[in-house]
């Protein structure tokens, strides 16, 4: 089995031209894997942003405003349904 040295460096130049691009590929599919799970929290921060600012928007308008109590607990309720964190649940019932 004689395999000429041109033919040994074309197979090794093959094999890492495939390793590069199966890098590349796996590179990009966990950059845009971060970007979507990124997206995701950010997006879930700014609903407990939201909820909190009503909730703060209730209470400063709770002497004026016979809905404030209902309007607070609403959004009371929605963020501890708006679960951001691994674990987060658990600590809410403790």
């Amino acid at each position: 089995m004689n395999i000429r040295l041109k033919t040994k460096l074309s197979f090794g130049l093959v094999f890492l031209f495939i390793v590069i691009v199966l890098f590349g590929v796996l590179g990009l599919y966990y950059i845009n894997r971060l970007s979507d799970e990124g997206r995701q929290v950010l997006q879930n921060n700014h609903e407990s942003l939201v909820y909190g600012n009503r909730m703060l928007e209730a209470l400063e308008d709770i002497r004026t405003d016979k809905n404030a109590l209902d309007i607070f607990r609403d959004n009371l309720k929605k963020q501890q349904g708006n679960i951001t964190e691994v674990g987060e649940r658990r600590l809410q019932t403790s």
